[in-house]
């Protein structure tokens, strides 16, 4: 994988530093995994293969549903330093929201509180070179990954950030984990992860505590081309990585279960979201110079259609109804999703929300700035994300 990662994070023109969230190498099984339930059927609604057939201009609206346009105000830069990741919380008793965060360039931790201006330095620490991040949800620990002195093995270091206090100097502490693990995953709501890691035989899933840095083995799959995602406390999607050339497939496993339950195959460049219930898939299909953009109900096994597209990647679910994605604004001809990993392509964003019940009048957040969003997060009303194309750090006050 050395190789592989190396050119994709640190060669890439204009993307030199992607997160390895943003990396998915290309790749089908040649045989579907052991122990796979398959639906009876699974119908994919409309589509289309014109890339101007649908373009995704639409009239933005307040939150009161009038026709004039909201407001572009509200939106926050708050680090214009490249960001290997970052958490954002929100206290339930206050209602003040601190977001935390990692740099690349040294790995140095701040925190800030969103309605301020300055910024608090947690440790001085260096981490050379940090190229991805993933925070627990509550921000006392978070994963580091970067490039070992060998130009080929990725290093992961636990930093445990749990007795921090601003009164005083606090000393960076951690632990080193596997080398070369190749995703991450996040549990919603808890100090856990999901990682994958290769083996010679295919690919371990093993179940991350961030408290203790154990790790339990969850699953063993012979194939080890997979994007993992942790939408609920009970079940895992695997979908595996995606090209525009390659069919690919959706699978469910039930935590403690062996068993992979099919939910979508045979689409091209399929990446996908679930919701927090599994019971809606935002999903991506390629098509000749463009991708459509679908939401799948897992229990009527039925697509619908999104006219306003955007990969899934660009989503988040604010609960299992509601749904925010970054949405281009126009989007370029080009090789979906391959040349938008690859810093081919690139989009200029505005912010929607989406109501599962009713896809037809997203409300409409504009950016005040030319923004490729990615790796979106909610808390305290307001959705955070990254700056594709320099890994800045933006906050842009959403719907409550």
């Amino acid at each position: 994988m050395g190789l592989g990662v190396y050119y994709f994070f640190f060669t890439n023109e204009g993307n030199s530093k992607n997160p390895v969230g943003e990396y998915l190498p290309f790749g089908q099984p040649e045989n579907e995994p052991d122990d796979v339930s398959k639906p009876e059927n699974n119908f994919v609604g409309p589509e289309t293969t014109n890339p101007d057939a649908l373009d995704n201009n639409v009239s933005t609206s307040t939150e009161n549903g009038s026709s004039s346009e909201k407001s572009s105000g509200e939106f926050i830069l708050l680090t214009s330093a490249s960001v290997a990741g970052f958490n954002a919380n929100t206290d339930p008793e206050t209602g003040t929201t601190t977001v935390r965060y990692i740099e690349k360039d040294q790995g140095y931790i701040y925190e800030t509180e969103l309605i301020k201006a300055d910024k608090t330095r947690i440790s001085d620490t260096e981490i050379p070179n940090v190229y991805d991040a993933y925070w627990s949800t509550n921000g006392k620990y978070v994963l580091t990954r970067y490039l070992g002195s060998d130009g080929r093995t990725i290093k992961d270091y636990l930093v445990d950030l749990a007795s921090y206090t601003s009164s005083e100097d606090y000393a960076l502490d951690g632990t080193f984990l596997d080398d070369n693990i190749k995703d991450v995953a996040r549990r919603p709501g808890a100090i856990q992860a999901l990682s994958l890691t290769e083996t010679d035989s295919g690919s371990v899933i093993s179940r991350l505590n961030f408290n203790s840095a154990r790790s339990t083995r969850l699953f063993t799959s012979r194939f080890s081309e997979w994007d993992i995602a942790w939408p609920s406390q009970s079940t895992v999607s695997l979908t595996t990585r995606p090209s525009q050339e390659i069919p690919g497939y959706l699978y469910r496993l039930t935590v403690g279960s062996s068993k992979l339950v099919k939910i979508l195959d045979g689409i091209n460049g399929l990446t996908t979201l679930a919701s927090p219930d599994f019971r809606h898939v935002l999903y991506s299909k390629s098509t000749q110079q463009s991708f459509n953009f679908y939401l799948y109900n897992t229990k009527t096994e039925e697509s619908r259609l999104i006219p306003q597209k955007t990969l899934p990647e660009k989503c988040v679910w604010q609960d299992s109804e509601i749904f925010y994605c970054a949405v281009p604004k126009n989007i370029p001809s080009a090789e979906y999703p391959d040349d938008w990993y690859q810093g081919q392509s690139s989009f200029i964003d505005r912010i929607m929300r989406f109501d599962v019940n009713d896809l037809s009048d997203p409300e409409v957040y504009e950016l005040g700035a030319s923004i490729d969003a990615t790796r979106l997060n909610i808390s305290g009303g307001y959705v955070f994300f990254l700056g594709r194309n320099n890994s800045s750090l933006w906050a842009r006050k959403i719907k409550p």
